[in-house]
């Protein structure tokens, strides 16, 4: 039984164990990268072939940070850490040897970054809103926002450069009043922080039909026609006319068809074209943030403490 607990703790505080686990996850990690993380399944099959679809959906490799793949390589390298990090302090504490504490501080950031990042899997809160100049959003119970301005910022080639979202702050937490949340130039609000992540132009269209009723189409409906199935694919300039463009739904030709306003579109008149300017805010409260942070400061402290008794013992 005793050769067997030996075994075992030998194969769990392994240096190949280890190397092996790094490589496991740099291998998970590219995945993540390379597959969408979290979407909705639609866009999987719109996205890929029906076997990738399948692969996708059966491995869990949409959602690689909560899947058993990552989760428990996760928690046997945690274990190997913990072990390496005991039996080394143990043993050179038991023969006298040097202090060289930087390995065990390595050990020890390594270890609170699993820790971190997993509180920040567990626990993180997230919320996303689109909104118009005017709408308001209820961030939490202290906080309630409201979009005063948008403003969208591009290069002279037309590359979107900046964009940012003047909120006005109400409720009974600390903060109040009109702030600019800005790319890169997140709002502290709370436990948690206001990013400005997207910006995006919603397109619609009025009809009126022969008999006088309104009838408006958000960008990607469908509209059935005598001619057949035709779909709203949004606004945009042609020919110096601003015009709705539609597409035949299902047809391999791809034509598209503009109409501007008052054009005829069979029983259907164009009356209005519709866009809308839309900020995209998220909100986060991450309780894992700090414990990321504070390891990786112990690990660059581990790193340069390591480097300088390496050092100083070539001098010796």
């Amino acid at each position: 039984m005793r050769q067997l607990l030996h075994s075992v703790f030998k194969f769990f505080r392994s240096t190949k164990l280890a190397l092996v686990l790094i490589i496991y996850g740099a291998v998970i990690s590219i995945v993540g990268t390379l597959v969408p993380q979290g979407q909705h399944i639609s866009y999987y099959v719109n996205n890929y072939s029906a076997f990738t679809v399948w692969l996708i959906t059966r491995t869990g490799v949409d959602r690689v940070s909560t899947s058993l793949f990552t989760i428990i390589p996760t928690l046997l390298f945690f274990i190997n850490l913990l072990l390496c990090t005991a039996s080394r302090l143990h043993s050179r504490i038991s023969h006298g040897a040097k202090k060289r504490f930087g390995p065990d501080i390595l050990h020890l950031s390594l270890i609170l970054l699993i820790i971190g990042s997993a509180v920040s899997v567990t626990s993180r809160v997230e919320s996303i809103w689109y909104l118009e100049t005017g709408a308001a959003a209820e961030v939490s119970p202290a906080y309630t926002l409201q979009l005063v301005n948008l403003e969208f910022f591009t290069y002279e080639d037309g590359r979107p450069k900046d964009w940012i979202s003047t909120v006005s702050v109400s409720g009974s937490g600390k903060r109040s009043g009109e702030f600019s949340v800005e790319v890169n130039k997140p709002l502290k609000l709370g436990k948690g922080k206001l990013y400005q992540f997207d910006y995006r132009l919603i397109h619609a269209v009025s009809l009126i039909t022969e008999e006088g009723v309104s009838v408006q189409l958000d960008q990607g409906s469908l509209i059935s026609l005598e001619s057949g199935m035709f779909q709203y694919l949004g606004n945009e300039t042609i020919a110096d006319t601003y015009s709705a463009q539609f597409r035949e739904y299902g047809s391999a030709s791809k034509q598209l068809y503009a109409f501007g306003i008052d054009d005829e579109i069979e029983r259907f008149t164009v009356s209005n074209l519709i866009t809308k300017e839309q900020t995209g805010l998220k909100y986060a409260e991450d309780p894992g943030a700090v414990m990321v942070f504070i390891a990786l400061f112990l690990f660059a402290a581990a790193m340069a403490l390591t480097i300088y008794q390496k050092m100083k013992d070539k001098k010796i």
